[in-house]
């Protein structure tokens, strides 16, 4: 992985649906590029899908007097909710492609590995960090609490 592929895996968050699919046509040999072209484009699409079916959905329930329209302004901060986290997952995406990394976005990433990927070769895991586990120490001991109250005293009075 080059600092050119980071760069370019950076811009296909940065710039949406045109970023994901420039970065395909430009690089679609590399790896790297293309994992995140469509983790991007995944985002890209469940961003500008979301807004519509609320949109058609409240259309539909505000033929229901009264309570449909409430339900469709209610429903409305279940939308922002979804938005403000697929920001949350661009952000992580970028910061993913600036480290190099090549993990999948919450949420739908999986989905999209599944969706984008069928058919081709899954691009390499990273291996897993190690973490080596630390040998059982013995618990400390507190040489003056262990002492008898006599002996305590006698020492702090002479």
């Amino acid at each position: 992985m080059t600092k050119q592929s980071q760069v370019l895996a950076l811009l296909t968050y940065l710039v949406p649906l045109v970023g994901p699919l420039g970065a395909l046509g430009a690089r679609r040999d590399d790896s790297f590029v293309r994992y995140h072209a469509y983790q991007a484009l995944a985002i890209d699409v469940v961003t500008l899908v979301t807004p519509l079916l609320w949109a058609a959905a409240s259309w539909l329930l505000a033929w229901i007097p009264t309570v449909g329209m409430m339900l469709g302004l209610v429903s409305f901060a279940l939308v922002l909710a979804i938005e403000v986290l697929l920001l949350a997952a661009r952000v992580l995406g970028v910061a993913r492609s600036l480290r190099g990394e090549m993990r999948h976005a919450p949420l739908m990433g999986a989905r999209a590995e599944r969706l984008f990927y069928a058919g081709q070769p899954l691009p390499p895991a990273e291996p897993e960090p190690v973490v080596e586990e630390a040998a059982e120490q013995p618990p400390a001991v507190d040489v003056i609490a262990e002492q008898p109250p006599e002996a305590a005293g006698q020492n702090m009075g002479s």
